[in-house]
């Protein structure tokens, strides 16, 4: 039984580092990948951060060095601050932020986003941002 225990618990201690236990490293395409320091693959799994007061900043993932998935992100004091998602370290899909309070700021679809924008040279992006913006703080 103890074989067992103590057989899994490095595994599930090595799946999650700190995002500041990560190196930069550029790739021959010019993306940023993220390594373990003196690992020579790229990182692929959970990484957190914490707060000075101890509660938790983020927790994400990544695979091949490269942010994927679901990310979160807290306030200070504990409260959700944003929730996002990313394909290849580019945002993607739905974006929320929240005030410290709690209540919903911002939803944005980055998908969406990111067609519009893609033949108008970012303007339709500035001007989506700015109507979110907009409805949000009135």
């Amino acid at each position: 039984m103890y074989f067992i225990i103590f057989g899994i618990f490095p595994i599930l201690i090595s799946a999650q580092v700190l995002v500041t236990d990560l190196v930069d490293a550029v790739n021959s395409g010019g993306s940023l990948i993220k390594y373990l320091e003196k690992d020579s693959v790229p990182y692929t799994g959970e990484v957190f951060n914490y707060y000075n007061n101890g509660v938790k900043e983020l927790k994400g993932k990544y695979n091949r060095g490269l942010k994927e998935g679901k990310w979160v992100w807290w306030h200070t004091n504990g409260k959700r601050h944003k929730v996002g998602y990313y394909k290849n370290s580019v945002e993607d899909s739905l974006w929320q932020w929240w005030f410290s309070k709690g209540q919903l700021k911002q939803e944005v679809n980055m998908s969406m986003v990111k067609k519009k924008a893609g033949g108008a040279n970012g303007i339709i992006m500035e001007s989506c941002f700015t109507l979110f913006h907009t409805q949000m703080t009135d």
